[in-house]
């Protein structure tokens, strides 16, 4: 059937295409949140330099869907979205806590690390570049396993997981729709790894904010095109298949940053049809209360 042609996509109307920032836009934001975030980095002042950049690059984020939306039902209102916004407020702590607890924890086996070898563990004399990029991949290992073992678990892990995968759109705000025990789970064992590891800091805030970073626009409802960098970054293109209401093809692309461990774990997953195609959302609506206390407090439905 012809795209143009398919009764769902005319429900909703065909997105703009955005032209050419459909290219540029990803590599120009990475480049202005690695550029920024290396310049500016200062001891101590990590609190201060994330929310800057980061609510600078949600700034473009929303300009860019609202502007060239992919689907432009996805954007919703004030209304549908207040309540990722709530989930918004409700992060935010949760992670502050997540990253103290990872921080304190990573410092203390750092110290036991460091006293058993002669050698630091980290290749700290080498290119920030190379720095950066193993950083990203110890970073998402951990949070690709705890993430494919709730997609494969039919209990409390998939049943904590599931409120992220049930709406049936996918904007900017998506990214914080995680119960506060996901999001504790998933930022400490991003962390944990990273300062265990004797990660000096200017790289450890260069992975958060990129990471961070990335969350949010693999959510973001624009038409992001990354040709070859598919094979590096989990972006939008593979990220929105992960949101399949189809299982089959949803089990995939679980990697939170980069796209390596999917790759070599056989899960990476991105193909031919086009996402507009095919619902989104979880296959048993029903599994997830629509209420946020219902949410928050695990409810499960009666059977």
């Amino acid at each position: 059937m012809e795209l143009e042609n398919h009764p769902r996509v005319n429900s909703i109307e065909m997105r703009s295409s955005g032209g050419i920032l459909r290219y540029l836009a990803f590599p120009a934001i990475v480049i202005f949140v690695l550029a920024t975030s290396y310049f500016s980095y200062a001891p101590g002042k990590e609190q201060l330099l994330t929310p800057l950049i980061f609510f600078a690059v949600f700034g473009i984020a929303f300009a860019l869907e609202r502007a060239y939306p992919f689907m432009p039902a996805w954007n919703g209102n004030w209304r549908a979205n207040r309540q990722d916004g709530i989930f918004f407020l409700i992060a935010q702590p949760v992670l502050a806590i997540a990253e103290a607890l990872a921080l304190s924890l990573g410092v203390s086996l750092a110290t036991h690390l460091s006293s058993s070898f002669a050698h630091t563990l980290w290749p700290t004399s080498a290119h920030i570049a190379l720095q950066v990029i193993l950083a990203l991949l110890v970073h998402d290992f951990f949070p690709y396993w705890y993430h494919r073992l709730s997609h494969q678990s039919s209990g409390w892990l998939w049943h904590i997981h599931a409120i992220h995968h049930a709406p049936t759109r996918m904007y900017s705000l998506n990214f914080v729709r995680f119960h506060p025990i996901n999001s504790f789970v998933s930022s400490f064992l991003m962390l944990l790894p990273l300062v265990a590891l004797g990660v000096p800091g200017p790289v450890i805030f260069m992975v958060a904010i990129i990471g961070k970073t990335h969350s949010m626009l693999s959510h973001t409802n624009f038409d992001f095109r990354l040709g070859p960098l598919n094979w590096v970054f989990s972006m939008a293109e593979l990220h929105r298949w992960h949101h399949a209401r189809d299982m089959r093809q949803a089990n995939a692309n679980y990697a939170a940053t980069m796209i390596f461990w999917d790759i070599l774990f056989g899960t990476r997953h991105l193909p031919q049809e086009d996402i507009r195609e095919t619902e989104l959302g979880i296959a048993n609506p029903a599994s997830v209360p629509k209420n946020l206390w219902g949410q928050l407090c695990l409810r499960r439905p009666l059977s």
